[in-house]
Formats: C-alpha cells, sequence, structure tokens
C-alpha cells in the first residue's frame, strides 16, 4: 500500500502545477490569440450566469481527488496522467491561443452592483479570455471520469453525469467555444489511454479489485 501522506503531497504538487501554469499562460504566449468562427451552437447558448456555480465547482473536485484515490493503481495513473494532460493543455495556450469573442458585456446584461455582476466583473478582470482551447475544465473533469472507469464504476456514474454539467457550463458561461469543449474531451481520451492505460497497465491482481 502507497503512503498515505505520499499521496496528498504528489497530488497536490500536481494541483499547484496546473493552477501555477494556467496563470501564467494566461498572460504568456509566444503569438498573438486568434478566434475561431462562432458555431450555430454557440450562438443559441444562452448566457445563464448562475451556471458559474457549476463551472467553478471544478476547483472544488480537484481538491477533494486526492480523498478519491484508493489504490497504487489509480495514484499512479492520476499523477502521470494528470502532468501529461496538464503539460498539454498549457503547450496549446502557449503555442496556439485562442480567445473567445463573445463575452457579454456585463454592465448591459447584469444589473450594475448585483452580486452575478460583481462576480463576473473579478472572473473577466482575472481571466483573461484566450485560454480557450482546448478545454482545461473539460479536458480534466474527462480526466477524473476516465481515472474511475473499471475500477470505481459507481464514482465512474457519477461523474460522468457530471462532467456533462460542467462542459455545457463552459458555454453558458460563455467563456469557451463549442469546439473547445470537444478538443477537451477528446485530449483527455488521448492522453488517458496513451498514458494511464498503456504506461501504467492493471495487474492481474488489481483487475480483480478495488471495485465499488
Amino acid at each position: 500500500m502507497f503512503p498515505v501522506w505520499r499521496k496528498y503531497v504528489a497530488c497536490y504538487l500536481v494541483i499547484l502545477y496546473g493552477g501555477a501554469g494556467y496563470l501564467l499562460t494566461n498572460n504568456i504566449s509566444i503569438s498573438e490569440p486568434t478566434l475561431f468562427p462562432l458555431w450555430d451552437i454557440d450562438n443559441l447558448m444562452p448566457f445563464l450566469p448562475w451556471t458559474l456555480i457549476v463551472y467553478s465547482s471544478i476547483f472544488g473536485l480537484i481538491f477533494i481527488m486526492p480523498f478519491l484515490i484508493n489504490s497504487e493503481l489509480m495514484l499512479k495513473r492520476t499523477l502521470l496522467t494528470g502532468v501529461s494532460l496538464i503539460t498539454v493543455n498549457l503547450a496549446f495556450f502557449i503555442i496556439m491561443p485562442i480567445e473567445y469573442p463573445a463575452r457579454p458585456a456585463i454592465d448591459s446584461v447584469l444589473e450594475i452592483g448585483s452580486f452575478w455582476h460583481n462576480v463576473y466583473s473579478i472572473l473577466y478582470n482575472t481571466d483573461n479570455a484566450k485560454n480557450c482551447f482546448p478545454s482545461m475544465h473539460v479536458s480534466m473533469v474527462t480526466f477524473f471520469v476516465l481515472i474511475f472507469y473499471k475500477t470505481r464504476p459507481t464514482m465512474f456514474k457519477i461523474f460522468s453525469i457530471y462532467g456533462v454539467f460542467v462542459a455545457l457550463s463552459t458555454m453558458t458561461t460563455k467563456q469557451h467555444y463549442f469546439i473547445d469543449v470537444v478538443a477537451g474531451l477528446l485530449l483527455a481520451g488521448l492522453v488517458y489511454v496513451i498514458v494511464g492505460e498503456e504506461m501504467v497497465p492493471q495487474t492481474r491482481e488489481e483487475r480483480n479489485s478495488g471495485h465499488d
């Protein structure tokens, strides 16, 4: 069994890497941000301010994730896949920055001084609109879903449903294009298969244990 304290230290170091990397790349890139065309689904998706609760909830999930890891296999896959996925996301942000152009003018759509107006003012002032492609929210929540696949079926089902709502919230908060969501989903699946499953395969004993 892996030492418990090492699990938390290792996981929170990965979280620190992801958070610091996002903040850094949100302000630094090697080229000017470009735009994707807005598809019909982007234009039809309404702006729903309250869905920022769902969008932001992933940060709480990230911090409780280490407590949900119950095997050495899950720990190895979480750490290795997590670092790899974060690194690929950050590489996209630096090399190919994409900006989202359809953030609403909050002074026009939200009552000035209201709770949601203040919240979105802070969000827009601290989070530039250019770390769009792929959606790191979607790639990370998809990664969490895949970590539970086969090892914790109940958690897999719960997080699959939760992941759908997070993906929708990236568009209803006007933070991402639809193509960002698709790219985040595909990227997480690809990295998980290549890194998580191929580089950290299950042993026979692990296949017969660790299920909910």
